[in-house]
């Protein structure tokens, strides 16, 4: 059986941002193939299961077969709305040997799922580590929220940078884009960068919203992309947390247990100020907080623009420091494994 179609057409570096079920625009042929497709690759594959078969629609109407995953993804909350499927809970009936008793779901309404990811639209979907200061999530009819944080909760670079998953239904894909207006506006987390204003935006660009011509690389080569950059008003010092409580049994018996403990220090080096401004002055800055992963050069190296400095590691994602200018390579503080705060100068690139 096949639990609706989704579609997961915008992405910023191959990963998905925003994903909808049913599919939109597609046609009556189309959706047959899709079924029809999905199931004969499980059949032949004798997968029983949870599975997400992928494919591509070119822009001539060609569908091609990616992959199957085997499990449920991220974005299994559309499907579960606009079928009233519980899919975990029948992923597990499965595991247990239990038949399903029903075949393909008939799909009622529209959903959409916005990821609400740690990162800084405004600077290229920079990862943005930080702590959490402020957190509403919205209610409403057809507004759900699938997260596991609350105010006052450390996002760590050492994670992916997904915080929540905010899932829109309507009756229709325009009420549920009418619906999703308001939550978002509505949805609040302060003290780190985060998804939430590129997903506003997105709802006012008619690509998306009435035309739908958004494919995989629309943000990176079409997308109007006037968000500021993130600006943090915290102070760049080592500051407490509040006590942890947790619960524990030993031998039948439950403890509960306060930790007291500094939050983990990032080591920090004051940025000194970079003559001209970024490109025209001397120094290589992190764009981002990250652990130095890589370092491509060696102090009094050559190099020339473009060539790769330094590569910088957070949220699972990694980001390459180019050099913004030809020269010569002083005064490289870059260790490898050491966290790096935004804004820090790692080397300075001088006129040979």
């Amino acid at each position: 059986m096949v639990v609706s179609t989704r579609d997961c057409s915008l992405q910023r570096r191959h990963q998905k941002l925003v994903e909808e079920a049913p599919a939109p625009f597609l046609t009556d042929a189309q959706n047959e193939e899709l079924y029809r497709s999905s199931k004969a690759i499980m059949k032949e594959a004798g997968y029983i299961g949870a599975g997400t078969c992928e494919f591509l629609v070119g822009v001539d109407g060609t569908i091609s077969f990616l992959e199957v995953n085997t499990r449920l993804q991220v974005e299994h909350p559309v499907s579960e709305e606009v079928t009233g499927i519980d899919l975990v809970r029948e992923q597990f009936r499965i595991a247990m040997g239990e038949s399903l008793g029903f075949d393909d779901p008939v799909v009622r309404g529209h959903s959409i799922e916005f990821r609400i990811n740690g990162e800084d639209p405004g600077r290229s979907f920079l990862p943005a580590p930080g702590r959490i200061t402020s957190w509403s999530i919205p209610t409403g009819p057809g507004v759900r929220v699938d997260a596991g944080f609350r105010n006052g909760d450390v996002i760590g670079g050492n994670f992916d940078s997904l915080l929540a998953k905010l899932i829109v239904t309507g009756a229709t894909r325009k009420q549920a884009i009418e619906r999703a207006r308001r939550a978002l506006a509505e949805f609040e987390v302060g003290g780190l960068a985060t998804a939430l204003p590129f997903h506003r935006a997105i709802l006012e660009d008619p690509a998306y919203t009435e035309n739908f011509k958004v494919y995989t690389s629309y943000i990176e080569n079409e997308f109007k992309n006037e968000i500021p950059a993130f600006e943090s008003t915290a102070a760049d010092i080592q500051t407490k947390v509040a006590a942890e409580k947790l619960v524990a049994e030993v031998n039948g018996k439950r403890f509960e247990i306060v930790v007291h403990a500094p939050e983990p220090v990032v080591k920090r080096h004051r940025a000194k100020q970079v003559t001209g401004g970024g490109a025209s002055g001397t120094g290589l800055a992190s764009p981002m907080q990250g652990t130095v992963v890589k370092i491509a050069v060696e102090e009094g190296q050559s190099v020339e623009a473009g060539d790769l400095v330094i590569v910088l590691e957070a949220m699972k994602m990694e980001q390459p420091l180019n050099a913004h200018k030809s020269g010569v390579i002083k005064n490289l503080k870059a260790v490898i494994g050491e966290t790096v705060a935004s804004g820090t100068v790692l080397c300075d690139i001088i006129e040979a």
